[in-house]
């Protein structure tokens, strides 16, 4: 948040009030290629010489998939993820005896049975991936300058002055100042400032010297060729032009950059990556004298998913239309390639602009909420963003219809979560809702950068410096908590470290000095940033970091069409997916408060739940608890005692009195005739799977009250491009008192079964149902003691909305 931990996203340099998160993080699709400046030597980032083969050839041998993963543990302490199953990994081998120009190295991939599922030759060391911000230049450029080439000039040919003389600043005018100057000063204040500056491409320009300056307390983005860097305040930027080519001093130092020396390297398809597997490397020199060695007990894990849907939401207002990360798979891309999973699936929802909110109390908004709304304040925030909209939307995926509106949870079985823009109106006007993760729910202000990297570990269960300095700040190869990011796509590594100069990166008065002079980076949860986001906008998490989220994952299920259940969940045991139930709730039982433990008022509670619960501790405590008579009418209700409380109570059952002591513990259920002791507790749920996998969805979604009260309310449908859908209720029978969802679609009608009871006295309960979208749902009806209590016609998305309800999978289905 904006804490100093969470959040690291651009500034409002517009003046709207809003910042544009474009400008620090722009789209660019144009990745390094493989020309980059060349120098007579190299700077390797990692120099560990380890030995992690079987057999005649010695070699260290690393793997790449969202990070760089060691093959073996070699430094005390260090924690690192093991590998993803189902997911393409990039193997790197550095034998003992440097590669001379005639040798070869052929790897071949085993399975668990031992037999050979892929043989390749390896890449030789000189086609390692490069590195994310290194200057892309032609085949034919040379760089034969100097560092002090970015030594400040003692003196300008020509400066730029003012707000005026920067608002004219672009390319054009870049090249009319640079035909009578070879040194040029920009300077940026708080009242002379420009947004983003673009410096022209002309090999006319060879030998120009520009200087930026900053003391403005906004950002600044400057362009040159495919590479941009941020002006920050109080900073100064020098580029030289060769040949036509833009470079800094950081361009320069970090084409000499290399992650090792002598390292082969080839890929192996999602597909083999699983357990039990091994390589067998063969090494082959210019004699073609052959050497062999095999790498045993490779640790993969569960191929794992994860599920974000995706919804930006207005209440009282507009949607602010700001949610970034949905406009373009490439953001879901970028993300995929910092975190440890097998599959991604990214969700939209059409855009919502709530012109009317009812809460759960009743309360209908018209114009604004009552209470003051903050970045991570308001009622709206946590009613409708969190709870309506977000677990809305996680629950109607699980098949669970009702939900209590006070108990923000949902049984998160699978790493589903649902991310959310919102902006409300409280008396003290619009605000904007944001900062905020976990179980779940994500509220976001900027998508794009920190923040979401930040609040989408939340729900990974991550929290803030995981590991203290140790495992919230990136460290050099022969230390631990170190790694670089993979791009597989692109096949270009993400350096741990920013391409920007800096000093130490620091925690709790620990400190680690930079690579060269470029600063490390921090975990996402310790305030750290994306380190070149004009290539990933999204921040690298530590090893410390992602084998913690990796653990997560693989205790997570997966939904699954081809299981008979409709999920999936990794069994550590025998290292496979089995298949696994998901069973939702059927029956609650009422808390009897110690204030109503009369037999009148436990009577009414058990007549109309499915049983109560009498919990007392000290603080929360009274002598009697009354239990009315077992009879027809209770037949197969519950009450469940426990007694936490330093003081006895007594509990009145079956015409008699039982004491309660610290410690216990009983379960009764009435036969009709009397209260019989139960051993174990009567199951209160059931089995619920899918009908529908990965379909456009319209999400129901509202308040109900059974006891017709307050005012139940269907909200305006919401239409997502991929959900689940379970069956509808068929009920042979109804009682008196039955509250039910009916939804007329172009197949017919639909019954959702509801609660028949509030599940806290004094708010209504909340429902959430999926309906394909294709079933053309038109309307939307709760009856509930026969009575239609809420009606709402249903409108289809809009021809423009359905362009943009896009379903982002990465990596790409072949």
């Amino acid at each position: 948040g904006r804490d100093g931990v969470g959040n690291n996203a651009d500034n409002d340099d517009d003046g709207d009030g809003v910042a544009d998160e474009d400008d620090q993080f722009p789209l660019d699709k144009t990745k390094a290629g493989r020309h980059t400046i060349k120098h007579e030597s190299y700077i390797a980032f990692n120099e560990n010489s380890f030995n992690d083969l079987d057999g005649e050839l010695s070699a260290y041998v690393l793997f790449a998939q969202h990070s760089i993963i060691p093959a073996g543990n070699h430094i005390q302490g260090d924690v690192q993820p093991h590998l993803v199953g189902n997911r393409k990994t990039l193997v790197m081998v550095k034998p003992d005896k440097v590669a001379g120009s005639g040798d070869s190295l052929t790897m071949q991939v085993l399975d668990r049975e031992g037999q050979a599922r892929l043989s390749i030759p390896m890449d030789s060391p000189r086609w390692l991936p490069l590195i994310a911000g290194q200057l892309e230049v032609s085949a034919d450029f040379a760089w034969s300058g100097s560092m002090s080439d970015f030594d400040l000039p003692s003196s300008f040919d020509a400066t730029v002055p003012g707000q005026a003389a920067l608002s004219e600043l672009d390319e054009a005018k870049f090249l009319e100042i640079f035909e009578t100057a070879d040194t040029v000063k920009v300077s940026t204040y708080n009242g002379g400032w420009r947004r983003s500056f673009h410096l022209p491409s002309s090999k006319e320009l060879d030998g120009k010297k520009i200087v930026f300056q900053s003391s403005a307390g906004y950002d600044s983005t400057i362009f040159y060729g495919q590479s941009s860097a941020l002006l920050r305040t109080n900073t100064t930027k020098v580029f030289v032009n060769y040949a036509g080519v833009w470079l800094s001093s950081a361009d320069v130092e970090l084409t000499k950059v290399k992650y090792g020396e002598n390292f082969w390297s080839a890929s192996i398809p999602a597909e083999l990556i699983k357990p039990g597997m091994s390589l067998r490397f063969s090494h082959a020199d210019s004699d073609l004298a052959s050497t062999t060695g095999t790498l045993n007990d490779i640790k993969v894990g569960a191929p794992t998913e994860v599920l974000i849907h995706t919804i930006d939401v207005g209440m009282l207002t507009k949607n602010r239309g700001e949610f970034r990360f949905q406009d373009d798979e490439e953001h879901t891309r970028q993300y995929f390639h910092t975190i440890p999973t097998s599959r991604l699936v990214v969700s939209i929802y059409e855009p919502q602009h709530f012109k009317e909110i009812m809460m759960a109390d009743g309360r209908l908004l018209k114009d604004k909420a009552p209470d003051s709304g903050g970045w991570h304040t308001g009622s709206m925030r946590e009613v409708i963003g969190k709870t309506l909209i977000s677990l809305g939307i996680n629950n109607a995926n699980y098949g669970i219809n009702v939900s209590d509106v006070t108990r923000q949870r949902h049984p998160y079985t699978v790493a589903q979560m649902t991310a959310h823009n919102t902006i409300g109106v409280y008396k003290n006007g619009p605000v904007v809702h944001g900062g905020s993760g976990g179980s779940g729910m994500v509220t976001l202000d900027y998508s794009i950068g920190n923040e979401w990297s930040h609040e989408i570990g939340h729900n990974y269960d991550l929290w803030h410096y995981p590991g203290g300095f140790n495992g919230s700040v990136h460290r050099p190869a022969d230390q631990v908590n170190s790694t670089w990011g993979w791009d597989s796509d692109n096949n270009i590594f993400m350096a741990n470290f920013h391409k920007s100069i800096g000093g130490q990166a620091c925690y709790q008065g620990l400190c680690q000095d930079p690579f060269l002079r470029f600063r490390f980076g921090d975990d996402p949860m310790g305030g750290g940033s994306p380190h070149v986001p004009s290539f990933n906008a999204f921040t690298l998490h530590t090893p410390f970091s992602a084998q913690f989220l990796q653990d997560f994952l693989e205790e997570k299920a997966v939904f699954s069409e081809a299981s008979s259940t409709g999920f999936m969940k990794w069994d550590s045991d025998s290292q496979t997916m089995r298949e696994w139930e998901h069973r939702v709730p059927v029956k609650t039982y009422a808390v009897i408060p110690p204030a109503a433990a009369d037999e009148a008022s436990v009577a009414r509670k058990i007549a109309r739940y499915d049983g109560v619960s009498v919990h007392f501790w000290d603080g929360k405590w009274t002598r009697h608890i009354h239990i009315p008579a077992a009879s027809a009418e209770n037949k197969e209700k519950v009450v469940l005692v426990q007694h936490s409380a330093g003081y006895t109570s007594i509990l009145h059952i079956n015409g008699g009195t039982v004491e309660l002591n610290k410690g216990f513990s009983k379960i009764y259920q009435s036969d009709g005739k009397t209260w019989a002791e139960l051993t174990d507790e009567p199951d209160t749920t059931k089995p619920r799977k899918p009908i529908r996998f990965g379909v456009p969805v319209t999400t129901l979604v509202g308040f109900f009250d059974p006891d017709k009260q307050l005012t139940s309310y269907i909200y305006p449908a919401l239409h997502g491009s991929y959900g689940m859908v379970y069956p509808e209720d068929k009920l042979s029978t109804r009682l008196p008192d039955d509250c039910h969802l009916e939804v007329t679609t172009a197949s017919g009608l639909k019954t959702f079964e509801l609660a028949r009871y509030r599940l806290v006295e004094t708010q209504m309960n909340q429902f959430q149902v999926n309906i394909e979208t294709s079933s053309q749902p038109s309307r939307a009806e709760i009856i509930c003691g026969g009575e239609r209590v809420a009606t709402r016609l249903l409108k289809m998305p809009t021809e423009e909305a359905k362009e943009k309800l896009n379903t982002y999978v990465m990596p790409k289905p072949q």
